[in-house]
């Protein structure tokens, strides 16, 4: 069996290379009236010209498929480079020269039509006049320059006494030679830098549209802001008490960017505008994703790029946490957390992990609430609260987030649709607390397994175990009751232990969570507390989370609601929510 189907080459198509009967082929040489062209030039116009030599080595038809997708391709390159002629046009208006306009509707009248069928024209027979009628009330009629020059301290303007004179080799030496530059169009000035470059070749019908860009006797004159370069000569006073003249500066309204050389002022353009059109696209075959940042891209290149271990099948995201993972497996030495089961193949891992989770030396501290976070990124996410910012913008539709795990979930559930399904029936829940929760409360199988004493979480009776060990055999300096350590005897016996109470309610309401009562009771009361629920034995937790049921309130005036949809409706006109976002905003 052959391993490319190429035995009939070249009598096959020339686009899609299938071997196919040449009854249904169609012969290069055909014209083609509507595009004005054979077939074989179309193709060349889109790919290369094959040299003449090899010209009868080359397939000589093309099938009639290909034949569509071709036509189907030229009319959309020309259709897109017609619209482009004509927002260049649109530009030029915008500096007060119409001709560009007025040439484009007369050589090329068939703009109106692509106009009409993509709705943008609403007459029958619409003309350039209707369109210059109708310019002020466009939006781009007010949009301000992309660059603005301007001189240092002295505004620079014609004046009667300027000789203008055309430019020479031969000067004398008592005149010293000034290039003032009085007024430049910065669309220009990026212009004349792209023409000097290697760029793509414009179409042949504009490039007769440029050459009429000539303003008419007729035809309103470029206002004083697009004033073209004029380079004029004068004589300068050389005496030890002249003035000096002040060079033309040129000023970045995106940056703080200045110089007085043209050039350098054009090439620093470009990389605004390079930095405004770059965008990170995601290669792995079937993903369609596109990101802004490099930040986002290669947090998203690792979700496709996993390592896989090929003894125990565990996935890690960089090659050097597999390598690290299998010195576990081929039997190096690891080093242990002694507060729990942690295993790292260096020591400085196991001490990243201790000061982090159990001994917890770093806090930061909110300026506005007096809140402490154990991390900074928490403590940032915090401040947006505060300060009412969003930072996290969704790239699909136009909600904004406090935090990037709201952003995360929102994606997941909303854009992604992620559902997780329920072995144990048809039903599935976006989220997964919510899919245990079903399964304990439906289904009366134990997901949870909870501590009685600090109520941490374990996915099993044998964790569970474990970790009932550490509260019986607690290390030095270490609480045995909340599991937490400290560097010295007096931080141990002054520290913020875990209590108990029979429920969550404070200020009229069940708080519903340890986190939750215990913010509230710092914020509303001013009184730190770390209280804990003890769970009912032999209840399981989805059951009696079912029987809470959940307050909804108001968080700007504190009015409580039976349905979220109530609560909804009243903050559209919450007093208290508008006064804050006036103050906010």
């Amino acid at each position: 069996m052959a391993v490319f189907e190429l035995a009939s080459y070249p009598e096959v198509c020339r686009i899609c290379l299938h071997s196919i009967p040449v009854s249904s082929m169609i012969p290069l040489k055909k014209y083609n009236s509507e595009l004005n062209d054979t077939v074989d030039q179309l193709i060349n116009s889109v790919a290369y010209t094959v040299p003449k030599n090899l010209e009868h080595l080359f397939p000589q038809q093309v099938c009639k498929k290909c034949y569509t997708s071709l036509e189907s391709f030229i009319t959309f390159r020309s259709n897109m480079i017609l619209f482009h002629q004509f927002m260049e046009a649109l530009v030029e208006v915008k500096q007060a020269n119409t001709s560009l306009i007025k040439n484009l509707f007369q050589k090329r009248p068939e703009v109106v039509g692509l106009l009409q069928t993509l709705n943008l024209c609403n007459k029958e027979k619409a003309s350039v006049d209707d369109l210059l009628d109708e310019f002020p009330s466009y939006r781009l009629a007010q949009l301000p320059a992309k660059y603005e020059l301007h001189s240092e301290g002295i505004k620079k303007e014609l004046r009667d006494d300027v000789d203008f004179e055309p430019l020479s080799d031969s000067i004398p030496e008592s005149i010293e030679t000034t290039e003032l530059v009085i007024k430049l169009d910065p669309m220009e000035a990026l212009m004349d830098s792209q023409s000097t470059e290697s760029h793509s070749p414009r179409n042949d019908n504009f490039d007769d549209l440029a050459e009429d860009r000539v303003v008419s006797e007729h035809e309103p004159e470029t206002s004083a802001e697009y004033l073209p370069e004029i380079k004029v000569k004068r004589k300068r006073d050389r005496s030890k008490n002249a003035p000096k003249t002040l060079k033309t500066v040129y000023q970045c309204p995106n940056c703080d960017f200045k110089t007085t050389h043209k050039r350098k002022f054009q090439r620093h353009g470009k990389t605004h505008l390079k930095k405004e059109i770059k965008r990170f696209v995601c290669r792995e075959s079937g993903c369609t994703e596109v990101f802004s940042e490099s930040r986002e891209y290669l947090a998203h290149r690792a979700n496709h790029r996993l390592f896989t271990c090929e003894y125990c099948g565990s996935q890690f995201k960089t090659a050097s946490d597999l390598k690290s993972h299998l010195l576990l497996h081929e039997g190096k030495p690891i080093f242990r957390c002694e507060y729990c089961d942690y295993t790292a193949v260096k020591r400085e891992y196991v001490k990243l992990h201790v000061r982090n989770q159990h001994v917890k030396t770093n806090s930061f501290k909110c300026d506005v609430c007096d809140l402490i976070f154990a991390k900074k990124i928490t403590l940032k996410n915090h401040m947006n609260i505060h300060t009412k910012e969003k930072t996290y913008n969704c790239r699909i539709c136009e909600k904004v987030f406090y935090v990037e795990s709201y952003l995360k979930k929102h994606v997941a559930n909303v854009h992604e649709k992620t559902r997780r399904k329920c072995e144990y029936c048809s039903r599935d829940f976006c989220l997964k607390e919510v899919l245990v929760d079903h399964i304990e409360k439906d289904h009366g199988i134990q997901m949870r397994f909870i501590c009685d004493i600090c109520l941490d979480v374990s996915p099993s009776q044998s964790a569970l175990d474990v970790h009932r060990k550490r509260h019986e055999n607690p290390k030095h300096l270490e609480c045995g009751r909340c599991l937490t350590a400290h560097t010295t005897q007096e931080a141990l016996d002054n520290h913020l232990c875990i209590t108990y109470r029979d429920n969550y309610f404070c200020c009229g309401r069940d708080r519903r969570h340890h986190t939750t009562y215990n913010k509230h009771m710092y914020q509303a009361h001013g009184m730190r507390t770390n209280a804990r629920v003890k769970p009912v034995p032999g209840e399981l937790m989805g059951v009696a989370r079912a029987k809470r049921k959940r307050v909804e309130s108001c968080s700007f005036c504190e009015m409580i609601f039976e349905t979220r949809a109530l609560k909804k409706k009243h903050l559209e006109t919450c007093r208290a929510a508008l006064d804050s976002a006036d103050q906010h905003g």
